[in-house]
């Protein structure tokens, strides 16, 4: 069996139980998640949804209580190798996921699965144009700090890099004084309930992804043909998280200043 006890809130619950979802189907053991993501189980501040109504139906298989295995430390990031050694055990036990499973490695092979499991049946609380820009930003919501969270002149920057008709900004924080800082832009502030906004944000063709997992998936899931990533920031500086997504040209690695680094990668690959 495979267990999932989530931490956090909807972008990272999101991580948790796609890893433990693979586990489960690689393995053939029964995956119980302490609960779908779905609806009002939805993590807090969602607002009434639907959810991703396919983690209701959920795989059966071997069922162990014992031994227990931990993916990492109770509240730790999950290692590469733990990961494939975990996939490489098929003894009888109980894997418990308690942790953050932040590596794009372990999602890459199951990408179209895990766009499956969370497809929206929902419309977006509004329609956009195919050159308008969403631009999340994360602020202080949930305690997160906020000298870890991106300074304006990282959207300054990039804003002067792209080219867009209207500017949509999804926020955590909507209040936050920070906002005064872009008003040269005449934004549109996209003030809905959080799974509308991360369901607009997946509507949207450009993206500009802030420092959050709740960002991260809203761009994964999204059909956009240019989504700009930053590559460090707060917890993404941490050696054991890696979510660039390499495999997809339209996602655009960006630095901390806000500059667009992909093409530097590119001529350092050839």
């Amino acid at each position: 069996m495979v267990e999932v006890n989530y931490r956090g809130t909807l972008g990272n619950n999101m991580f948790q139980y796609a890893f433990g979802r693979i586990l489960s189907e690689e393995l053939g053991f029964t995956f119980n998640p302490e609960h779908p993501l779905h609806g009002e189980y939805v993590r807090p501040s969602i607002g009434p949804t639907e959810g991703f109504i396919n983690t209701l139906t959920n795989p059966t298989g071997l069922s162990f209580t014992t031994p227990i295995q931990l993916t990492c430390t109770p509240g730790g990031y999950v290692s590469t190798n733990t990961f494939q050694s975990i996939l490489n055990d098929t003894s009888p036990r109980k894997i418990y996921v308690d942790g953050y499973p932040y590596q794009y490695n372990f999602y890459k092979p199951y990408k179209d699965k895990i766009r499956n499991w969370y497809h929206i049946t929902e419309a977006p609380p509004m329609v956009l144009g195919q050159n308008d820009l969403v631009l999340t930003v994360r602020r202080g919501w949930n305690n997160y700090p906020i000298n870890d969270c991106l300074p304006f002149s990282y959207f300054e920057t990039l804003l002067s890099q792209i080219n867009f008709d209207r500017l949509i900004i999804c926020t955590d924080s909507f209040d936050d004084p920070f906002f005064e800082n872009f008003k040269s832009y005449n934004p549109i502030y996209a003030n809905y309930p959080l799974f509308q906004q991360f369901n607009l944000i997946r509507s949207a063709n450009k993206i500009v992804m802030t420092e959050s997992t709740y960002c991260w998936w809203a761009g994964f899931l999204s059909d956009a043909q240019e989504v700009y990533f930053p590559l460090q920031g707060g917890w993404l500086n941490d050696p054991l998280v890696n979510l660039e997504i390499d495999d997809e040209p339209r996602f655009i690695n960006v630095n901390e200043l806000g500059e667009i680094i992909q093409q530097i990668k590119e001529e350092i690959i050839i």
